[in-house]
């Protein structure tokens, strides 16, 4: 497997925002082609600050792929680019050296719209020590788990991930499926959830596609449409 090697700084140059998207209620898009980690598509600031040096693979969702080894996150600015009042975010994960059907040494964070320490507003999405997928949505005291058991994940197999939230309830979505919902309360969303939102891999390389975060909730039969539309062929 061909894997670049590029840094990304968090004072490198901005790259141009694409032309306006079909759906307006995107807030930001990342598809990590050209191995760029930059938005392709912004209503925020489109880039991206690395940790330290990220890898891009060629056999992505679509396209390039982003590889995350433990020790590495990418950032990008929350404000314009997330909703915490009503939102839906998107992603996709290839465990690439660790099997997620079996036990780790460590919770692997995927994903997270999250302030510093625990009373911070938190959307997160991970892997527990077990086999279990969880997102964590609202705030100290007031926290929705979702989860779903990930015995049937494969190591180096694509899954789409997705959550969404508003005032009445917040669900976590796997490949188009509702696998977990929750009731929440408009006091009980996302609030102090810090300046940056990020992607990493604290278990393991992990590579991620496709991160695209939307101003609304998207419904059941859209979820089902986008995993059937952007699902990678199986070989």
């Amino acid at each position: 497997m061909k894997i670049t090697s590029f840094i990304i700084s968090a004072l490198a140059a901005v790259t141009p925002v694409f032309a306006a998207e079909a759906d307006n209620s995107i807030l930001f898009k990342a598809e990590f082609e050209k191995s760029s980690a930059n938005a392709v598509f912004a209503k925020g600031n489109p880039a991206a600050a690395v940790s330290k040096p990220a890898e891009f693979v060629k056999d992505g969702v679509s396209g390039e792929a982003v590889r995350l080894k433990p020790g590495i996150r990418l950032t990008f600015e929350q404000k314009n680019n997330v909703n915490l009042n009503a939102g839906t975010a998107i992603f996709w994960v290839r465990p690439v050296d660790w099997n997620p059907a079996k036990p780790t040494g460590g919770c692997n964070w995927f994903f997270g719209i999250c302030g510093i320490g625990a009373d911070g507003g938190r959307i997160q999405v991970f892997k527990h020590t077990t086999p279990t997928l969880m997102a964590f949505v609202g705030n100290k005291g007031a926290m929705k788990s979702l989860t779903q058991g990930m015995g049937y994940w494969k190591q180096n197999q694509w899954y789409m991930i997705a959550v969404t939230w508003n005032e009445g309830r917040t669900v976590l979505y796997v490949n188009g499926k509702l696998v977990a919902r929750s009731n929440i309360t408009k006091a009980e969303l996302p609030k102090n959830t810090g300046e940056v939102f990020s992607l990493q891999s604290t278990f393991g390389t992990t590579d991620f596609d496709n991160v695209v975060i939307y101003n609304r909730v998207l419904s059941m039969d859209e979820m089902k449409k986008l995993y059937a539309n952007t699902a990678p062929v199986k070989k």
